[in-house]
């Protein structure tokens, strides 16, 4: 961190990658992905203030750091439409 540019050989396709160890949804492996990749969007608790009715669900509380909650999935499946 400060003021100096970063240097060419710390970049890959012209961003800086930041990689992280998850274990995989599907089958509970680890895979490694970039959270700096071009696609990935990232929000914080300031973009969803509760002012403005959002709330915040914590009742996932596995450390994985994926969204299992079942109040959300439970908002989100009410809110589908059935199954032709």
């Amino acid at each position: 961190l400060g003021p100096d540019a970063l240097a060419a050989r710390d970049q890959y396709r012209g961003r800086v990658p930041h990689i992280r160890a998850i274990t995989s949804p599907l089958d509970g492996s680890t895979v490694y992905v970039d959270l700096n990749a071009a696609g990935v969007q990232v929000h914080s608790d300031a973009d969803f203030p509760d002012w403005q009715g959002w709330a915040f669900i914590d009742d996932d509380t596995d450390g994985n750091s994926r969204c299992d909650s079942a109040r959300l999935l439970q908002l989100v499946l009410d809110e589908l439409p059935p199954e032709p």
